[in-house]
């Protein structure tokens, strides 16, 4: 099985357009297929899910459109049985024959949930459901007292966390020297860090988030990113220093 991914900045470019596209195809009388394969199933399965639904969906159909749609069917089905490199997780193809066809074959690098549609136009919510995916941040602004974590969807605040760093500065020199206090410091701030990356897997694992902005020290920022294990710090974005003042 193929493991998740996520969407990449130039999919989302590419995802408005054939967004934009489809909507604006005009409506004709032969029927549009929207199929929306997981991969990740197998060819075989896909193929049997598919001729099971067609059989179906052309049941309701005039003469004229099941000559038209099992044409369609034929091609999403070339589409199926095709190689893909492993990075593609997903594929949504849109076809139709007769007057006006069309063939639109669109890769994805994320997973998208097996589904089939027919009608006169094409079947677009899953492709909006997806767009969304691409808007959902995970903020992190670090300083030397505290840790903000911020999820952000759609650019409004919809959850705030906070890590606390425990209180040493006052035990310098009343209870520990200065090598002992910077030792301590130092697990301080590997704890935080550990804290923090804890906190941003879970938020993108449970809330679908795919990207990630540290702001702050610069001091903490480049631990907490030395800190982020490799399946996050490939989704960073961004980064936003904010020097302490002197």
């Amino acid at each position: 099985m193929k493991s998740r991914s996520n969407p990449t900045l130039n999919e989302l470019e590419a995802l408005r357009a054939h967004i934009s596209r489809l909507a604006t195809l005009p409506e004709s009388a032969a029927p549009i297929i929207s199929a929306y394969l997981d991969l990740g199933e197998g060819g075989e399965f896909l193929l049997s899910r598919l001729r099971g639904w067609a059989s179906s969906a052309r049941a309701t159909m005039t003469p004229a459109e099941r000559i038209l749609f099992d044409e369609s069917r034929r091609e999403v089905e070339r589409v199926v049985a095709g190689t893909w490199a492993d990075e593609i997780r997903s594929v949504a193809v849109f076809c139709r024959n007769g007057e006006d066809p069309l063939l639109l074959v669109i890769p994805f690098s994320v997973e998208m949930e097996l589904h089939f549609d027919v009608g006169s136009l094409p079947s677009i919510f899953p492709l909006v459901q997806l767009k969304d995916r691409f808007h959902r941040f995970v903020v992190v602004i670090s300083t030397d007292e505290a840790s903000r974590i911020f999820e952000v969807t759609l650019g409004a605040v919809s959850e705030a966390l906070l890590t606390q760093r425990p209180e040493l500065g006052e035990r310098l020199g009343r209870e520990w020297g200065r090598e002992r206090y910077h030792q301590r410091k130092r697990e301080s701030d590997q704890k935080l860090f550990r804290d923090q990356v804890s906190i941003i897997a879970e938020l993108m694992s449970k809330n679908g988030c795919n990207h990630l902005i540290l702001a702050g020290n610069p001091r903490h920022v480049a631990g907490l990113r030395e800190a982020l294990p490799k399946h996050i710090g490939t989704r960073l974005v961004g980064e936003l220093f904010k020097t302490p003042p002197g």
